[in-house]
């Protein structure tokens, strides 16, 4: 406990406090009887720098702002005022995205794809695992113009810049460029859009795939309970807080959307951190459908998620509040043994392609 002090602005009962909520959240562990403590293989692999795996980019941004104004009487609807480069956004999406996302390519069904494209792909969470498992697929990334420039290091430090083809595009645009896919995968994007632009994503997708062609999106989902699970009730809060127009949705909600965009035969399989995969068969494709149309009303039969609070209390926790749980309380449950195992193989600069535990 002193060296903590010692390393620290603690005092010793402010050390002793905090290192007893870490080991309440499963952070750190007793090492021995004489008042030691040191990392769990949760820390490490999650909280540590050197880790891949490392979700630090992210864990704290905006925790010192004051309340968002979406939040507040008076203020009404704002946007996102964060100023962070392309660079450091891209860093941040990386930590919070990768490990789930090498669950997701790991879960069985992407394997001996041969034609896949990783729809608004970031740093290639996705595509980079979905290569490594499946060397002789094709496999695309699509991404913003301004962004696409960014990704290469990504692809270089795990050998697949060459196997890896980014498309630099926006993907509400009507034509890829593309030659159509079996597989296409959204992750963690649909939550952005509105459902009128959801409705326009999905059609893209669809008219990018063979004929039964299948859609995986990967998304925090939102169970039947209000507010439940905890992790989907504080990414819906971001999305308020940025004001984006963005929503967590409902498994349900999410097969509605699908459905209205032609897929069919959904199924679901929850991966790891709050993510579960939503799998549809493409069965039909809309024509003439341009972001902006009116595709997603209520007469259509999809409203916005009833998730979204009327009001939030005010108070510090609110604008900090939810990222330090986010990073706290959730962590444990959302980065799990299960996906420890799933994610070997992707430890070191260059991994070496290796099976499923």
């Amino acid at each position: 406990m002193s060296e903590v002090c010692r390393e620290t602005v603690l005092n010793e009962g402010g050390a002793e406090a905090l290192i007893g909520v870490l080991v309440g959240m499963g952070l750190v562990e007793s090492a021995s009887g004489d008042g030691r403590y040191v990392l769990t293989d949760l820390s490490r692999e999650y909280l540590a720098p050197g880790s891949p795996y490392h979700i630090g980019e992210g864990l704290f941004w905006d925790c010192t702002d004051d309340v968002p104004g979406a939040y507040l009487a008076g203020v009404g609807q704002t946007t996102a005022t964060a100023s962070w480069s392309t660079e450091v956004r891209l860093a941040i999406q990386h930590s919070r995205n990768f490990a789930p996302s090498v669950t997701a390519a790991r879960s069985g069904v992407f394997d001996g794809v041969t034609r896949v494209v990783d729809v608004a792909g970031g740093s290639g969470t996705f595509a980079i695992p979905v290569a490594l498992d499946n060397p002789e697929a094709s496999v695309f990334l699509v991404e913003q113009p301004t962004v696409a420039p960014f990704v290469a290091p990504y692809l270089r430090k795990y050998g697949v810049a060459d196997r890896v083809t980014v498309v630099p595009m926006d993907v509400f645009q009507l034509d890829w460029g593309l030659d159509a896919s079996d597989v296409a995968f959204l992750g963690n994007f649909l939550h952005d859009q509105n459902d009128d632009d959801a409705l326009v994503l999905l059609d893209r997708c669809s008219r990018h795939l063979t004929e039964s062609g299948a859609l995986w999106v990967h998304e925090v989902l939102f169970d039947e309970r209000p507010g439940r699970p905890q992790i989907a009730a504080l990414w819906n809060a971001n999305m308020i807080a940025r004001g984006s127009g963005g929503v967590q949705r409902t498994y349900d909600e999410v097969v509605r959307l699908m459905r209205q965009a032609g897929f069919a035969d959904f199924q679901r399989i929850p991966t790891s951190g709050g993510f579960s995969l939503v799998g549809g068969r493409k069965v039909a494709s809309r024509e003439g459908v341009r972001r902006g149309d009116d595709i997603g009303s209520s007469a259509s039969g999809i409203t916005r998620s009833a998730h979204a609070p009327a009001a939030v209390a005010r108070g510090p926790a609110a604008a900090g509040g939810c990222r330090v749980i986010l990073a706290g309380s959730s962590l444990g449950e959302a980065f799990t043994p299960a996906l420890r195992r799933s994610c070997r193989g992707l430890e070191g600069t260059v991994p070496r392609r290796i099976g499923r535990a």
